[in-house]
Order: C-alpha cells, then sequence, then structure tokens
C-alpha cells in the first residue's frame, strides 16, 4: 500500500474540509440557509453554574465579522491597528493556520474593523473588507485566487459604517449589493473567476446580506435595499421578480417563511413586514399579510421556530406569531442581543454584555432553562453552532464552547424566570381598583414620596453607569432648580456633556462631529433638554403646570397590566404613562424623540422604569432603560445626594468664541461655541417611506435625542 507524506495527506484533508458543507458545519453569515438554524440535535437542556465547558478561548483582534466554520476549521476576519484580515484557525485549539489582508481597517464610532462574515464553498473562502475589497481564497493555505476593489470596480461609495454584506453563493455566482452606478448597484460575478456575470439597479449599498430562497418554483435572491427603501427579488439572470416598499433602515436580512413568504424588519421606527409572494407563469405579485412596529430587528435577525418568530425588537426579546404579527411574550435585559435555533426548539441567546441563554421555543411564556456569564466585552456578533461546538465573538476574543456533553441530553432543569427588574410575557393580573383620575395621581404621589417632600428638593445628584451602543460607562447628573441640568459621560469611548443653564442648552457631542462645546437652540432639542432637567416629576401638580391629564383605562407592558394616564403637556407634547396598579409607580412612559441619525422625523420611545428605592424620603428609580427606533440606553443608578451645594456655573457653558455652525460637521471643522442649527430635511413630517427617499446620509444630521436623560418621568 502506497504511503502518502504527512503534508499531503493534512492537505487531503482539509480540502475535504472546506468542500460542500456538511450538514452540521456551518459555511456562511447565518448557517447553511442563512436563517440562524443550526441542524444539532441532542443538545443539553441545561448548563451547570459555571456554563458548557470551554473548549478554548484566544484573543482576537477587533471587529464584528462572524465565524464560518467547515469541518476542522474556523473562518473569520480581524484587524490590527491598520489592516483587516481574513484568518483560519483550528476549531479544536484556535491555533492560528494563516491570515491573508483584506484592506486598510475602518475605524468608526461603532467599532473598528470588519463586519462581513466569510462565505465557504468547495474549497474557497470569499470574503470581503469594510472598505470593499472583494476576496477568493484557497481555504487550504489562503493562496488568493482573485480579488477586487468595489469602490474602484464600479464607482461605489463605501457605506458610512462600512461594507457589511456578506457575499452569497449559489451554483456558479457569488451575489453581492455593491452600491455601484450604470445598474450595477446589485451584482452577480463568476464565483471562479471574478468576472462580472450580471448587474441591476443602481444606489449605494446597505448593510444587509442577500439570501437566496424558491418560491413557487422560481428561485430568487432577495436583498433589502436603502436605496429607494425597497425588498428586491432578483432572478438567477438579475432581472427583478418583485419589490416592495420599506423599511428604510433594514440591517438584517431577508428571511424565508416556507412555502412563499418574506419577512423583512428594520431598526428604524417603521418596524416589520410579512408579505405573501403569489407565482403564476414566471411572473411573482405581492400581498402583504402584516406590518407591526413590535419586532425592530437592528443588526440581529430573528429566528423562525414552528409557526413563530423569535428575536431582538430593539432590545427587547420577544415572540410574534407569524399568523398574526401579534407578540405573545416579552423580555429585556439583554440589550441587543442574538440568538440560533437548534434541536428543534431551542434557542441559545447572547447578550450584547456576553451572557449566554438557553431558552426555549416556546410561544406561551418566555422559558429560560439556563444562564452564565460567557464574556465580557461588548458582543454584537451572533453566535455560531457546528459539529458540537458553539463559537461566540466579542470585539477582543473568540471563546469555543462544547455543547454535546456526554449525558447531556437527559438533564432537567425548571425554567429560570427574569432577572429581577425585568418584564417577561407572563402576564400577573392585578386587582385594578375603580379610581378616579385624581384618587391615582394622589396615590402615585404617595408613592414617590409626597409632593411636599418633592417641592421640598432644591438640588440633586447622581452617578452610576450609562450603557449606549452596548458600551458601559459612568456617569454624573446635576439638576437644580430651576431647571438647571447637566449629564456627562461618554458615549463611543468619547467624552459626552448633554446641559441646560441660565442661557439655554448646550452640549458636546462628538458622535455627531461637535467636539468643543456649543449652543442649541433647535426647538426640538430646546424642548426636550427642558423637559430632561425637570427635577420633580410632570405628574406632581400638573394641573398648576399646564398639563393636562386623561384615565385613558386599562394597559399592558409586556404582559404587565398597567394603568394608562395620557398626559398633554402644555407645549402640546403627549405622553403615555404606564402606572403598576399595585404600587402606582411608574412601570414604562411612552413618548416621542427627534434622533435624525435614524429617522427624518419624530419616532416613538418607551421608557423602562424599575428598581425604585427610597433616598431622604424620595421614591427614585434606579434603573431606567429606553428603546427607539434602534437606539437602546441604560441608566443604573448607583449613588444619590439630595441638596448637595451645587454652582450655577457648574451647568453654564464653557466661554468658548462665538460663531454659528450649520451643521455638526461645521462644529468639528473649527468653530467651537457655536450654535448648533439642525437644519430639518424636506422629508420631515412626511410618512418614513415618502421621507426616506433622498434624504442622503442620515447620520449627517445632528441627533436631537437626549440619551443622557435620566431618571425623569417622561418622554
Amino acid at each position: 500500500m502506497a504511503r502518502f507524506p504527512f503534508s499531503a495527506l493534512s492537505l487531503s484533508l482539509t480540502l475535504l474540509a472546506a468542500g460542500p458543507a456538511a450538514a452540521l458545519d456551518w459555511p456562511q453569515f447565518r448557517g447553511v440557509n442563512r436563517d440562524g438554524v443550526s441542524a444539532e440535535t441532542d443538545l443539553p437542556r441545561s448548563w451547570p453554574a459555571e456554563g458548557p465547558r470551554v473548549v478554548w478561548k484566544r484573543a482576537i483582534g477587533e471587529g464584528y465579522s462572524g465565524v464560518s466554520v467547515a469541518g476542522d476549521r474556523l473562518y473569520t476576519m480581524d484587524s490590527d491597528g491598520t489592516a483587516e484580515y481574513v484568518l483560519a484557525l483550528e476549531a479544536g485549539s484556535g491555533k492560528e493556520l494563516w491570515r491573508v489582508p483584506a484592506g486598510p481597517k475602518l475605524i468608526d464610532s461603532m467599532g473598528n474593523g470588519p463586519r462581513t462574515t466569510p462565505t465557504l464553498d468547495d474549497g474557497t473562502v470569499y470574503a470581503m473588507g469594510s472598505h470593499g475589497r472583494l476576496l477568493a481564497l484557497k481555504a487550504a493555505d489562503g493562496a488568493k485566487i482573485w480579488e477586487m476593489d468595489l469602490p474602484q470596480a464600479f464607482g461605489a461609495k463605501r457605506p458610512n459604517w462600512g461594507y457589511s454584506g456578506s457575499p452569497l453563493i449559489d451554483g456558479d455566482l457569488l451575489i453581492l449589493e455593491v452600491g455601484g452606478k450604470d445598474g450595477r448597484g446589485v451584482v452577480a460575478f463568476e464565483k471562479a473567476t471574478g468576472k462580472v456575470r450580471w448587474g441591476a439597479l443602481d444606489g449605494d449599498a446597505a448593510y444587509s446580506s442577500p439570501v437566496v430562497m424558491t418560491i413557487g418554483g422560481i428561485k430568487q435572491y432577495v436583498v433589502p435595499r436603502r436605496a429607494g427603501s425597497q425588498t428586491v427579488a432578483f432572478r438567477p439572470d438579475g432581472s427583478v421578480l418583485w419589490t416592495h416598499p420599506g423599511p428604510f433602515s433594514v440591517i438584517a436580512s431577508a428571511l424565508f417563511i416556507p412555502p412563499d413568504k418574506v419577512y423583512i424588519s428594520g431598526g428604524d421606527d417603521a418596524g416589520a413586514v410579512l408579505m405573501r409572494i403569489k407565482t403564476e407563469s414566471g411572473k411573482a405579485t405581492v400581498e402583504e399579510l402584516w406590518q407591526t412596529r413590535a419586532m425592530k430587528n437592528h443588526f440581529n435577525n430573528a429566528v423562525l421556530v414552528g409557526g413563530h418568530l423569535y428575536g431582538f425588537d430593539n432590545a427587547t426579546f420577544k415572540c410574534l406569531s407569524v399568523a398574526t404579527g401579534e407578540q405573545t411574550w416579552a423580555s429585556r435585559g439583554l440589550g441587543k442581543g442574538s440568538l440560533l435555533a437548534a434541536d428543534g426548539n431551542l434557542l441559545i441567546v447572547l447578550s450584547d454584555q456576553g451572557t449566554l441563554l438557553l431558552v426555549e421555543a416556546t410561544p406561551g411564556a418566555y422559558t429560560e432553562r439556563a444562564r452564565f456569564q460567557a464574556m465580557e466585552g461588548k458582543a454584537w456578533t451572533a453566535p455560531t453552532l457546528a459539529n458540537g461546538r458553539l463559537y461566540l465573538r466579542d470585539h477582543d476574543e473568540i471563546v469555543a464552547l462544547e455543547m454535546k456533553a456526554p449525558g447531556a441530553r437527559g438533564a432537567s432543569a425548571s425554567a429560570t424566570p427574569a432577572p429581577k427588574g425585568e418584564t417577561t410575557g407572563t402576564s400577573r393580573p392585578p386587582a385594578t381598583p375603580t379610581l378616579s383620575l385624581e384618587e391615582i395621581v394622589a396615590r402615585y404621589e404617595a408613592a414617590r414620596g409626597s409632593r411636599e417632600r418633592w417641592r421640598a428638593l432644591r438640588s440633586i445628584e447622581m452617578e452610576g453607569t450609562f450603557t449606549s451602543f452596548s458600551e458601559e460607562a459612568p456617569f454624573t447628573l446635576r439638576r437644580k432648580r430651576p431647571n438647571l441640568y447637566r449629564f456627562d459621560s461618554r458615549m463611543t469611548r468619547k467624552e459626552m456633556i448633554l446641559a441646560q443653564g441660565a442661557q439655554g442648552p448646550w452640549w458636546l457631542y462628538p458622535l455627531y462631529g461637535i467636539d468643543s462645546p456649543a449652543r442649541v437652540e433647535e426647538s426640538p432639542v430646546v424642548v426636550m433638554t427642558a423637559r430632561d432637567a425637570e427635577i420633580e416629576p410632570a405628574l406632581f401638580g400638573y394641573q398648576e403646570k399646564g398639563h393636562k391629564v386623561v384615565l385613558a383605562g386599562r394597559g399592558d407592558v409586556s404582559g404587565q397590566e398597567t394603568l394608562r394616564l395620557e398626559l398633554t403637556r402644555s407645549n402640546g407634547w403627549v405622553e403615555t404613562w404606564h402606572l403598576d396598579p399595585r404600587t402606582y409607580l411608574e412601570v414604562a412612559v411612552d413618548s416621542k424623540v427627534f434622533d435624525y441619525s435614524q429617522l427624518p422625523q419624530e419616532m416613538q420611545e418607551r421608557a423602562y422604569f424599575s428598581d425604585f428605592r427610597t433616598v431622604d424620603g424620595l421614591v427614585i428609580p434606579h434603573r431606567i432603560e429606553k428603546e427607539y427606533g434602534a437606539r437602546h440606553t441604560l441608566t443604573r443608578v448607583e449613588r444619590i445626594r439630595v441638596n448637595p451645594e451645587v454652582e450655577d456655573r457648574v451647568f453654564a457653558m464653557p466661554a468658548t468664541s462665538s460663531s454659528t455652525a450649520s451643521s455638526p460637521r461645521g462644529a468639528q471643522a473649527g468653530r467651537p461655541g457655536g450654535v448648533v442649527r439642525v437644519d430639518l430635511p424636506s422629508g420631515y413630517g412626511r410618512p418614513v417611506g415618502a421621507a426616506a427617499a433622498g434624504t442622503g446620509n442620515p447620520r449627517s444630521r445632528i441627533s436631537a435625542a437626549v440619551p443622557g436623560s435620566l431618571p425623569r418621568k417622561a418622554r
């Protein structure tokens, strides 16, 4: 018998491993079918307190790329100080086998490094850097087969947050949204050579990945596009099969719901839509079955299990019925999490702070089987499950966990309730008393410590942690009568100040180019900052403040019954207050917010209040969680000082040169201390679909939302 040299045998095994995807491999973004579902079975139904066994863990460079798996190898992307890379690791040890440059490193306030996930097909790795360098590499050793610079080849403009769509391989084609000109917005390449097979439509690339579906016998590539604010399905020859409007800000990929439905969801205020695709004689029409704001997937997708969708509505984990679009339960506290489905009805869920959970996919109630802290960093990358191992990644580490320990299948555990302060879908029907509005307000005032105590409050200082964009930072908040306010923290690792002094509101907000303190005079910002500066709850003495309140009956907040009050402020802004009918404390407040980085019009916001504690007779929430569009903030109050000595000058804007900046970028370009005027987009006030098209780069506008607002009462 002939004997093969060791190196030749190793190479042959590697090529086999990187060949056609095995059932338990994870060869591309979101798995074999791009639906977030693994074919793994016989998984444990519980974990020990310390979680599944750690096979290995290792440092990795910055980036959000997912982990693709073929046989005994992993493929992902990372970055060092200047460049991005495609790399291969041993699945069993984490040892690096090779790495190949993929272009310059993206430096961005939302996180540095590459965004796309490599795609494995027939011994080839297809990957793309965040600046648009598309690579085809040999899986065995990283040798380059072909490459293409998308902006150079197609006149494309790099998306603001970098190229993020992962290449789709179908047959001999590679399909990708490149954002090119002259009918090359979406392009199909020959996967073997990189030659362009066809191009279609115009418009800048967004952040979603294409998905292949077969509906009514017609194969189609479905791409949610920001250009034109529409979802488009292409035939294999590049012709358009069907289109459907919106939502505008879609990052999550389309989800196929067999045999004929497509689910699309965006992180902005538009939410989700379910469509039925009807086919006849090679043509297709779209029937919209439902729309809902109850599921706004941001950058992580929902999964389908049975007849229900499970996913993150911004930062609230939810279950929705496919048949009706109605929410069946909700659970908070995981931030902007991600998940996958496996073994019939198991969900493996990763919070944005690295908590790993095992949850049953049961539509009747949120049922948690296990949880543990798997990682410590910001975890925005969805988990990968392949060949019995779970791979997790945050911004600086990758971890492999053993998911099929001997005898684990027979383990059992009772359902774990959600942590204190979080809301689940299990309703606790209260014995709602029949009270008048004034009786309810009086009980609310008593529950918060009495109007007299709050009226005696002259100043207050709070400290704790503020989490935004899944990054935690310390904060200090000060309020002083009359209506002086200052919030200091960090956002995207830069100092942030939101304040109101005697001369009006001002801020230091590098996220939008305001690198020096600047006054703000735009009406929405002025109103919201003034509202943040209120030292007592708005319901206290609401009539003397010029507010109007109406008892609107019973409400519901994620399955918890509430007393619902409609408060119309003296300036006309309307808020819905949800009070706990047992304690008469706030459960949530619904309001509006302006954040032009997302949509060119007002958005709905919900603020959740919990962990109420008494400080010098004042009852104050110590946990405040807010969601609006694709934004999520969490404030944890750790220390409170009542009536500290605070001088008025603390709230005043530092003296600088006086000039006017017409935009945040103008303020950045050497106009410190100016008046930042926000020009409302021409589409302001129109429906989202009408306003979104043609409004340019929404990130170039100031976010008029006030993310630093603390335990105050309403937004």
